[in-house]
């Protein structure tokens, strides 16, 4: 089974986090706001859920069987 798991970290688990970097850096450099006192204001909780269900929907099935071993 550690070749599945390995295979799974690096190669899917990987991609997900990079996209979600790209989600992220998106939201940085284009959609943070400031607070009145001027402070960035975190991200709403739904917020980061829709960037971990868009990063996960970058992700095909076909991909994740083309890179599983055997």
């Amino acid at each position: 089974m550690a070749a599945y798991f390995r295979t799974l970290d690096i190669a899917v688990n990987k991609l997900l986090k990079d996209y979600l970097v790209l989600e992220i850096n998106d939201y940085i450099e284009n959609r943070m706001v400031r607070n009145p006192r001027g402070n960035f204001e975190k991200p709403k909780l739904q917020k980061v859920v829709t960037w971990e269900k868009n990063a996960k929907d970058e992700i095909t099935e076909g991909y994740v069987v083309n890179v599983l071993p055997g």
